[in-house]
This record gives C-alpha cells, sequence and structure tokens, in this order.
C-alpha cells in the first residue's frame, strides 16, 4: 500500500482483522520519480552455463519496464525461470514486452513474468510464449492486461481485482486461488484454452465476482470448458475461520460467442471433478445472469 502523511487510500486484499491473523509490517521510502527500463534486446545463449535473468526489483515505485524483448533459446534441461522479477512494489507498468521462450519445460516450471506483493500493476501490448506459462505471481491486486496475446496468466494464492481487456489466451488456462474483488474478462478470445482454473493448492476459495463480456471461445477436445474446477480437494482449511467458507464465484456472462472446433461435440460452463469442496455453500454453482451466448460448429473472421 501507498502511505502518505501517515494515511493510505488503498486498503489490503482482505481484511486482517481475523483470529488467526499476526500481520507484520515493514516500510521502504519511495522516490516519487519515473523509473524507466526501455528499448533492449535481451538475447540468452546456449552456451550459457548459468540461467541469465533480465531484471529483479523489490521495493519500488513508479516504474515502467518498455520496448522489452526477451529471448531464449530452446534448453532441454533449465527450468525454474523468472526472466523479470518484481516483489513488494507499487504502481509497475510494462509495455510492449516481447518475451519469446523461458527456462521452462513442458512439465516443469518457469515464468517469464515472476511477482509477489504488487499493487497496481498495468501490462500493455505483452506478447509472450513459452513452454510452461509466461506468469506467475502471488499477492496481486489492482492488475489490468490490455491488448496483450500470452499463453497464460496465474495467481497462485491471493488477489484482488484484475481485468483484461483485448487479450489473447492460446493453448493453456488461466489459474486462480484465494481471489477477492472482480476478476473480468472483456473483449478477449480464448484458443484452445481453459479461460479460468480454480486454483486447489491452497484449498481456499473465497466469494469473489467473475465476468465474461463480449468474449471468443474456439474450443478443443480437451479444452471444452469456460471454467475448470477438477482439483478441488474438498478439506476444510484447519484453524482459518475466515477460509471455512468455501464458495464459487458469482459469474456473469454478456455475450460470449463459443465456436466448437474438430471433433468438439460439447462444451461446459463449469466441469468439476469428483473432489468437490468440503463445505459449498451454493447448491448450483454461482452462475448469476447468462445472456448472448451463441455456439457454432464452424466460424471465419467476420463472425
Amino acid at each position: 500500500m501507498m502511505i502518505n502523511n501517515g494515511k493510505s487510500k488503498d486498503r489490503p486484499i482482505s481484511s486482517y482483522i481475523t483470529p488467526a491473523s499476526r500481520p507484520q509490517c515493514m516500510y521502504c521510502k519511495a522516490d516519487l520519480g519515473k523509473k524507466e527500463i526501455k528499448n533492449i534486446y535481451f538475447v540468452r545463449s546456449k552456451q550459457s552455463t548459468k540461467k541469465t535473468y533480465f531484471i529483479y526489483l523489490d521495493g519500488q515505485y513508479n516504474v515502467e519496464i518498455n520496448n522489452v524483448r526477451i529471448y531464449t533459446p530452446i534448453v532441454h534441461r533449465e527450468y525454474g525461470d523468472r526472466a523479470i522479477n518484481i516483489s513488494n512494489s507499487y504502481a509497475v507498468s510494462l509495455k510492449n514486452v516481447n518475451i519469446e521462450g523461458t527456462y521452462s519445460q513442458k512439465d516443469r516450471y518457469g515464468y517469464g513474468i515472476n511477482m509477489n506483493n504488487v499493487n497496481r500493476l498495468e501490462v500493455v501490448g505483452m506478447k509472450a510464449a513459452a513452454n510452461w506459462g509466461v506468469f506467475g505471481t502471488s499477492n496481486l491486486q489492482n492488475v489490468s492486461l490490455i491488448n496483450s496475446n500470452i499463453n497464460r496468466f496465474d495467481i497462485h494464492c491471493y488477489g484482488r481485482n484484475v481485468i483484461f481487456e483485448n487479450c489473447k489466451f492460446m493453448n493453456e488456462y488461466n489459474q486462480f486461488s484465494s481471489m477477492f474483488g472482480e476478476v473480468r474478462f472483456e473483449n478477449c478470445n480464448f484458443y484452445e484454452c481453459t479461460p479460468f482454473l480454480l486454483e486447489a493448492s491452497y484449498d481456499a476459495y473465497p466469494k469473489f465476482k467473475l465476468v465474461f463480456k463480449n468474449c471468443r471461445i474456439y474450443a478443443a477436445e480437451k479444452k471444452n470448458a469456460l471454467i475448470v474446477a477438477n482439483g478441488l480437494h474438498g478439506g476444510r482449511t484447519k484453524g482459518r475461520s475466515e477460509l471455512r467458507k468455501q464458495e464459487f464465484p458469482d459469474v456473469y456472462i454478456d455475450g460470449l460467442k463459443i465456436y466448437l472446433q474438430n471433433d468438439v461435440c460439447e462444451y461446459y460452463i463449469y466441469k468439476i471433478g469428483r473432489k468437490m469442496m468440503g463445505l459449498p455453500q451454493d447448491i448450483i454453482p454461482g452462475v448469476r445472469d447468462v445472456k448472448d451466448v451463441i455456439v457454432n460448429r464452424n466460424f471465419n473472421n467476420n463472425d
């Protein structure tokens, strides 16, 4: 949070006035001037014996990374990437960042963008693809991705208020856990991609709002659901009374075109596995309002 004269206009992602909370606070002084990292082509060598990262920022305010291209060759053993690594920062902007590959494998993680504890993140005009998901984050709030083309966006644990506008997602899924506020997809396209996956690792399912407005989905045989919750653990979270109430998000759909490609015969709003929540509060997963949904077998660029 940004503190000015002892006060903040922000709020935490969720209240710390709970029996289990024992917050500890630290601060750093903020320079109001803008910090810019721009016009860089960062090329990793296949002959490197160590992983090389682009930048690490910690405790920063008002930072813009602009017109940066990061190229990573195919390396068959390396993983665990964090090419751009940002922690404990406020008002961060990524503009025209192009990530071509990461240190990752299909079965081993590695992120082009790694973030923890960031407030006010803006991403504009990003193009990124890799074996693993491009974004790996935790503790994010007030996030916007605009006019970007990526394979995947994750908030692994704890987030609030994320909006995607005019974005393309390809081949993977977007994964969220412990979310509050609103997650909104507006004018977005999903190509053989699961738009929203409920992350089960932390067994924490608070109520939030999930909105799809004027989006298109190009479904594939194994990517034929809007929301997937296959891995719900189902156990109650012990010692955390605020997490015992396990809830589905409130879902609002206003304008959705679904194109069934190849041999896809059906498409689900929710796909839920056998492992259900311990105490779901909703008899039916929280689909609150659905309108203007069209399902087509074939498509063209004018649809």
